[in-house]
């Protein structure tokens, strides 16, 4: 949720503020609603309440209860991309401090 909440909500921050409604913005929407439903039923056995009230808004009407666990795609890591995004991170970090 760090992640998601310091990392992708800022940085995406102007493509959520567009006042055009384009592919960008739609898709930095849906990134965010797919991270968002995924967190909770995630987190749906250990904190059902809140993960109910954040499928609830997410969902109006349905239950994260009732949704099938998720399961990982087999899709193979781009360790790459990670050590590359793993050094912009830190970049940002220490320019911060």
């Amino acid at each position: 949720m760090d992640d998601l909440s310091n990392w992708y909500v800022r940085r995406s921050r102007r493509r959520f503020w567009k006042s055009t409604d384009d592919a960008d913005k739609r898709a930095a929407y849906d990134t965010l609603y797919e991270c968002l439903r995924t967190v909770a039923q995630l987190m749906a056995p250990l904190a059902p309440f809140t993960a109910e009230w954040l499928y609830g808004q997410l969902r109006p009407g349905k239950s994260v209860h009732l949704t099938t666990y998720p399961e990982a795609s087999g899709a193979r890591l781009d360790t790459d991309l990670e050590d590359r995004m793993g050094l912009a991170r830190a970049v940002v970090t220490a320019t911060l401090a």
